[in-house]
């Protein structure tokens, strides 16, 4: 994924500020070239405190990987299922809440990750 090494290269490169914007209460798919037009580098989505239209989110993704620009979702729980349709929807990254062990670490390598591997 083009989107997330751009935004890899953005975060590591020294000096550099790195801004995007979080989208909770209002989302729209639309709101991604407002995002760039901007000039953030990046656009998280949140399925944690609200319940986005998948299908406007997974749109949001599609724009997001045909302009190379990241868009990342931030799932509703640490949990197989809200994880797995987070990946379904196609972004080129995760902003998982509630990481606090190894254990929930692996669950998100088993979601995220299926098999074979």
């Amino acid at each position: 994924m083009n989107a997330a090494r751009l935004l890899r290269d953005k975060i590591n490169t020294p000096g550099r500020i790195v801004t995007g914007a979080l989208a909770t209460f209002h989302f729209w798919p639309g709101l991604v070239e407002i995002a760039m037009k901007a000039g953030l580098d990046y656009l998280i989505i949140d399925l944690e405190h609200l319940t986005h239209d998948h299908s406007a989110v997974a749109d949001a993704c599609a724009i997001g990987r045909r302009e190379d620009f990241p868009i990342l979702i931030r799932p509703a729980a640490a949990e197989f299922t809200p994880l797995r349709l987070a990946m379904d929807l196609g972004p080129c990254g995760l902003l998982i809440p509630y990481v606090e062990s190894s254990d929930t670490m692996r669950l998100i390598e088993e979601a995220v990750y299926l098999k074979p591997r």
